[in-house]
């Protein structure tokens, strides 16, 4: 049904050059979220799966084309530079293009971390650890000829499963798809008329370039 899976949450986070740190936003991803949006880089490399696969063993950031002009003057030595994030050394990988604000309307990361970084940039126990968390976006690309409707039927059969798998957490599990860009099911109702109204053209454009995206929302 779908081609593939990537999932996101919003991070804020301190970064720059030594003792010159600023507090911006930024994207936790799964180390597919760029080959699953078919996002090529501007300079240097994206994050890739292999950047994802050990718990805390991968410091590394990718940059925003905005975030890379306004942080570091769209310097071109920054790639493979280090840079503190949260008092933390992380090497720089790359920028992402121009045109390229993440997948939510609603904020425009100037980062990118690798998903498998969540306990060090944020610490705490690890939210990763938890089957109940939900601050996660999960954004799926539907593969050709298949609908909203069938791919939102076969994730509601899995659901199911996991909910006899792990009852505690996952009972009366119920998945609901929906175009990207609007918080998924949690926000989309309450502001998609002021959201069409505000962002009108743009909106049109972001929603045609994900036309076989769709967000995954879990809820109980």
């Amino acid at each position: 049904m779908l081609t593939g899976l990537a999932a996101y949450s919003f991070l804020p986070a301190s970064i720059g050059r030594k003792d010159n740190s600023q507090r911006i936003w930024g994207y936790m991803v799964t180390g597919n979220y760029f080959g699953l949006l078919g996002v090529k880089p501007l300079a240097g490399r994206l994050l890739l799966p292999e950047d994802d696969q050990v718990r805390g063993g991968h410091p590394v950031v990718v940059l925003s084309y905005t975030g890379w002009q306004k942080r570091f003057r769209g310097d071109p030595g920054i790639i493979g530079a280090k840079v503190q994030v949260n008092g933390r050394e992380f090497t720089v990988l790359g920028v992402t293009p121009k045109g390229f604000f993440g997948t939510e309307l609603m904020l425009a990361p100037e980062v990118f971390f690798p998903m498998a970084m969540q306990k060090e940039l944020e610490g705490g126990g690890g939210s990763l650890d938890h089957r109940n968390e939900t601050d996660f976006f999960v954004i799926g690309r539907l593969k050709p000829g298949v609908t909203m409707a069938q791919a939102e039927s076969a994730l509601n059969g899995i659901g199911r499963q996991l909910a006899q798998e792990h009852p505690k957490e996952d009972d009366g599990m119920k998945i609901k798809l929906t175009p990207p860009g609007l918080g998924g099911a949690f926000l989309r109702d309450a502001t998609l008329g002021f959201a069409a109204a505000l962002f009108g053209v743009s909106c049109l454009v972001l929603l045609t370039a994900c036309a076989n995206l769709a967000s995954v929302v879990g809820h109980k």
